[in-house]
């Protein structure tokens, strides 16, 4: 019996599938009919993870009835997802040895694309032992990033019980963002010691997209250990987590 799973929520469905096509073109997704849906890859130079959680309440529709574990070729389905205008709903049916994208407005589109072999997996948190960390509304981090890029190729992330503070240097010039207990966009922080370390820009850039379509996200770091980075998507249990490993000095 195919596996159909629908959403209304249009925009943020293709923005969590998009988070993972930045980091790797293939990757395999769970299925659970208990819980919805999953996915944790690794993408090729080992520097980064992208791990993506969408509970079975994120859907209008999750029929399902036994867990898979589903190949998908991330590039074609993005290019798929994109013709979907945020007022349509999409559907994804899952057969044997395809998977069809239903796009319903005012007509309906059907796109077929093959399945790959799905690899199974369990979804883990990265061991650790994160010693600071912030959240803070997130629509501004993408130009935060950009500011950064002006300057520099690195990041260094620090994080005190007071700020965090995003740094970088290049050609004698430095770029300093701070954002504070001031400062309306900081939601919390919290710091068991002051932390910092250092990643690049470039793999923050593509790891800033998400905040197109999340309600807020947290930063967690350790000194010189990798980052932790979740974007909370407003639906209880939905989330875009990153991890980012820093770079040594």
């Amino acid at each position: 019996m195919p596996a159909r799973l629908m959403v209304d929520e249009t925009k943020t469905f293709t923005g969590s599938m998009s988070a993972v096509e930045l980091l790797v073109e293939e990757a395999t997704i769970k299925i659970d009919p208990e819980v919805g849906l999953s996915l944790s890859a690794l993408e090729p130079a080992k520097t980064a993870m992208v791990q993506v959680v969408l509970p079975k309440s994120f859907f209008t529709e999750f029929n399902i009835d036994q867990e898979r574990y589903v190949g998908i070729n991330f590039t074609e389905l993005i290019r798929v997802l994109k013709r979907a205008k945020a007022t349509e709903t999409v559907a994804l049916i899952f057969d044997e040895n395809s998977i069809t994208v239903e796009i319903k407005g005012k007509y309906t589109r059907k796109f077929i694309l093959p399945l790959l072999a799905g690899e199974p997996f369990k979804m883990r948190e990265l061991k650790v032992d994160f010693k600071a960390g912030a959240r803070i509304e997130c629509k501004g981090f993408p130009s935060m990033i950009k500011d950064l890029e002006l300057v520099g190729n690195e990041a260094e992330v620090e994080i005190s019980t007071e700020a965090l503070k995003l740094k970088t240097s290049g050609r004698g010039t430095e770029s300093v963002i701070e954002i504070s207990r001031e400062d309306p966009i900081l939601l919390d922080i919290w710091a068991d010691e002051p932390s910092k370390s250092i990643y690049s820009l470039a793999y923050l850039e593509r790891m800033a997209k998400p905040a197109a379509i999340a309600q807020d996200m947290s930063i967690e770091i350790s000194t010189n250990t990798p980052m932790r980075m979740r974007y909370s998507l407003g639906f209880e249990g939905a989330n875009i987590t990153y991890y980012l490993a820093h770079l040594s000095v």
